[in-house]
């Protein structure tokens, strides 16, 4: 009997050959890294060996792993991608976008540069990959290792990706039906005004493409310094990325027509909770008897560095409550703290989220803090301040489980109204659907990325699958050349025809004399 179960299991068991996968993945931000770091676990337990080049090293005792640490890119990335940043230029996504272009290039160089990534460069002669993985924002120089190991891409985001990503693929995309994700609005909702306004941005960060100092023409410099003998472009390199897996769940209000070669996860770095260790934070958690409003603002917007005046309102709303406190506040000291206020620098968020007393949860609305959120069941005070936060703020008040508040207009009136607008119960229920919503689906978004993967090394990639209108040229797709045709012959025509009319006058007119 032992021997038959066995046998049904060997039977039944996908045997998955074991791959090289080179991954990338450049930004230094823990939010994103975090993904990252969960498909790399995965394809371990899988038996695939992975050379991982990331600012976040796993350190694992794994003999199937060599990690390349770009940990030291972080000082500069955090020093300029933070608050002061998105502060200045709130208002202004043009020079929003050319000041994160200028970080993204001084990223590339200091990385690139690191002595572990120039033997990969110029001595490929000891390595062999089979596949690449790379995370799929603004990171394109990187490509070049496609071409210099002559494998396929995948390409990864850690949130949702921009409009321009997904027509690149093929996939359905309009800048009005697919709102992108700076905006704090969504598609059916939206007024003249929005779409105005949406049309306008849109328009700017197109100019922002096409107006010195030239992205790609920049990118195309770092090409020529790191990776000379590389003879393609940009352009050419972006069609190694064959397959596409978006970390962005449809439940979440991430909608649009997909491809096949376009993948959406979601919730990949949830895991159970874990209980809390005892002590100050535990005790503090399990004497709130009004139970606990959690804060934080994620991991490149500090609190600390929040403006005097936004500080201000914060704590003179928070002494008002009847319920506690939790501040992710990277000081040792808050001044004026409120005696209901607990102050920490670092909190085990998805862990303290399942705490029975954290009734509510004040967050700047980055995805993964959302996600957790969402999978403990915690109504959100929803406050973003840059990238995709606006956008997801927007589909999670659509759903019910929070109210957005433009940080510009944030006044005390605002945010108390808010908080206790967000503490009734309806938002529970609906944070309960939500997350019922996001689970019931055949896999697991992790079984569903590994699966790709394998899938994708087992076909050496999933050209077979890509959406041959994405070769289409733009003229042909809308028939520009149709049209330009039938004007120019209208045009001719209209010319024939006074022509004509003014030659029977003339011999009208002949006649009659």
């Amino acid at each position: 009997m032992f021997l038959r179960v066995v046998l049904v299991l060997f039977i039944s068991t996908k045997i998955s050959e074991s791959a090289n996968i080179l991954a990338i993945y450049p930004t230094p931000s823990l939010s994103h890294q975090i993904v990252f770091q969960r498909i790399t676990k995965d394809l371990l337990d899988r038996g695939h060996k992975l050379t991982v080049l990331t600012p976040n090293p796993l350190n694992l005792k794994n003999g199937n792993l060599t990690e390349i640490d770009l940990s030291s890119s972080y000082p500069n990335f955090q020093k300029r991608f933070g608050y002061g940043m998105v502060k200045n230029y709130r208002d202004n996504l043009y020079a929003y976008m050319r000041t994160a272009f200028e970080i993204f290039v001084q990223l590339l160089n200091e990385q690139l540069s690191h002595p572990e990534v120039q033997k990969l460069i110029n001595e490929k002669e000891n390595y062999k990959f089979d596949i690449m993985m790379m995370e799929h924002t603004g990171h394109f120089p990187y490509l070049a290792f496609a071409e210099i190991y002559n494998i396929p891409v995948i390409g990864i985001t850690s949130f949702e990706t921009g409009n321009l990503v997904y027509q690149y693929f093929g996939s359905g995309s309009n800048i009005i039906t697919n709102v992108e994700q700076m905006f704090p609005y969504v598609a059916d909702e939206m007024t003249f005004l929005q779409r105005w306004e949406c049309l306008q941005v849109n328009v700017g960060v197109f100019m922002a493409m096409l107006t010195p100092p030239f992205p790609f023409l920049a990118y195309g410099e770092i090409m020529n310094k790191y990776f000379p003998k590389v003879e393609k472009g940009i352009f050419e390199l972006m069609d190694k990325v064959e397959l596409l897996m978006v970390n962005a769940h449809p439940a979440m209000g991430f909608v649009r027509p997909l491809v096949p070669n376009t993948v959406q996860l979601g919730f990949m770095h949830i895991d159970p909770p874990k209980p809390l260790e005892e002590g100050p934070l535990k005790k503090f958690l399990d004497e709130s008897k009004n139970g606990v409003i959690y804060v934080s603002f994620g991991t490149n917007i500090k609190s600390k560095d929040l403006d005097q005046e936004l500080l201000y309102i914060l704590i003179n709303v928070f002494k008002g409550l009847k319920q506690n406190v939790l501040w992710k506040f990277e000081n040792e000291n808050l001044p004026n703290k409120p005696d209901n206020v607990m102050i920490q620098k670092w909190l085990p968020q998805a862990d303290l989220l399942a705490h029975p007393n954290v009734k509510l949860f004040i967050t700047q609305c980055g995805q993964q803090s959302t996600e957790e959120a969402v999978d403990r069941t915690v109504p959100m005070v929803l406050i973003p301040f840059f990238a995709d936060q606006p956008g997801l703020a927007a589909k999670l008040q659509q759903k019910g489980v929070g109210r957005y508040i433009d940080v510009g207009k944030l006044e005390e009136k605002v945010l108390k109204d808010t908080i206790e607008e967000v503490l009734k119960s309806e938002y529970k229920e609906n944070a309960v659907k939500l997350r019922e919503l996001v689970y019931d689906q055949p896999v697991s978004s992790r079984e569903k990325a590994v699966w790709w993967v394998e899938y994708f090394i087992r076909h050496n990639g999933t050209n077979h699958q890509a959406y041959p209108g994405r070769n289409v040229p733009f003229y042909k797709k809308y028939f520009i050349d149709f049209i330009a045709i039938a004007v120019v012959l209208w045009h001719f025509l209209i010319k024939f025809v006074k022509f004509a009319f003014k030659q029977l006058n003339y011999f009208y007119k002949a006649k009659i004399e």
